[in-house]
Order: C-alpha cells, then structure tokens, then sequence
C-alpha cells in the first residue's frame, strides 16, 4: 500500500507574525488548502492546525504547526509516524533568506540553510531527506540582522506579489502530490547564474 503525503506549512502562530517573511511557508500552504476547499481544524496531537484531502487517489494531509518555529519538528514527527509517512512524502514549505524574493526552490534533501524550522525537522525525523520547497524572501544587509528580518513584515511592494508567488508555491505542491519531486523541480527551479546550490 502506498504511503499517505504530508504538506507541512511552517511559521509562528499568532496575528502578529500573520504577514511576516517567516510564515511564508503558512501563507503557501493555507493558499493550498484554499483552492482545494479544505478545513483546517486545531490539533493537540498533533501540535498544530490539520487539514487533509484526496488527490488522485493520494490521501494528503496538511499541516500548521503551532509550535513555534524552533520546534516544529515535534509536530512534523507526530504526524509522520502517526500516519505512517515515508520522508520522501513529506513537503515542507518555508521561507529561505539565501534566495531572492520571490524566487521558489523544491529540493528532495539537503541541509537546513539555517533555517531553525527545518533544523527542528530534522533532528526530529533523523535526517535530512525530506523535501523542502523554499520560497525566497532576500536577505538583510547584514548577517546579524536575519532574526530580526525573518520576523519583520514584507514591504509594501513584496504584499503586492504575495497572492502571485503563494499560487506558484501552491502550484508547485500539486505538481509534487500528482507527478513527483523530479517534475517539480523541472517545472519550478528557476536557477540564476549568481546561484549556487543549498
């Protein structure tokens, strides 16, 4: 029988982290559920906000975690080996400040990047093979700044591209849920000469 699919959405719970560049992966995700008409409900289990739908055939589940970012593998975990999902099923969707705003990047693997929330996820899970679609949200003038940026709102001028590259992220999803990680990153990774792999 083949292993159900689990959509991991990774942010901060709480209005006041609603719009910033750290819920991207919230954002994604919820525009996600959206199009395909699916309810989120509150989940002690599981340590976040659950959702779930059929795509061809495929149960997939959806998941916010409420835990806060820098352990948002304690959600991840929960619902993975409740369900009994492999990690190549797993897509987390997160915000990533090496790459441009804007720019998407769906990986079967790699490191965090230093990204607290995909660290969390893998210290949990026990490795890194887990796919990851990283939305770009630019970097900060300075290294010392990334907590303070990551938790800071977009810009003006980056809200009004917000619905425009959450639907890409969403489309992005579908493609990885019906045709797999190879399609998806052949549709979707947009590489630049100035880019180097994460």
């Amino acid at each position: 029988m083949a292993s159900d699919y689990l959509l991991v959405g990774l942010g901060n719970p709480g209005k006041e982290y609603a719009l910033t560049r750290h819920n991207f992966g919230f954002l994604a995700v919820s525009h996600f559920a959206d199009h395909c008409q699916i309810e989120f409900i509150k989940s002690a289990k599981y340590h976040g906000m659950i959702g779930s739908t059929t795509v061809e055939g495929k149960k997939i589940y959806l998941l916010l975690p409420l835990t806060y970012m820098n352990v948002s593998g304690v959600a991840v975990k929960a619902m993975a080996n409740d369900k009994h999902i492999v990690l190549a099923n797993i897509l987390v969707v997160c915000d990533d400040f090496n790459l441009n705003f804007g720019d998407l990047r769906i990986r079967p693997k790699g490191s965090a990047g230093g990204h607290n929330g995909l660290t969390s996820i893998i210290d949990a899970l026990g490795s890194s093979d887990v796919p990851r679609l990283r939305l770009g949200i630019g970097a900060p003038r300075e290294k010392s700044q990334i907590t303070n940026f990551v938790l800071s709102e977009f810009k003006v001028s980056e809200k009004k591209r917000l619905q425009e590259i959450v639907s890409e992220a969403a489309d992005c999803c579908h493609v990885f849920l019906r045709s797999g990680i190879n399609q998806a990153m052949m549709r979707f990774n947009k590489r630049s000469n100035q880019e180097e792999e994460k």
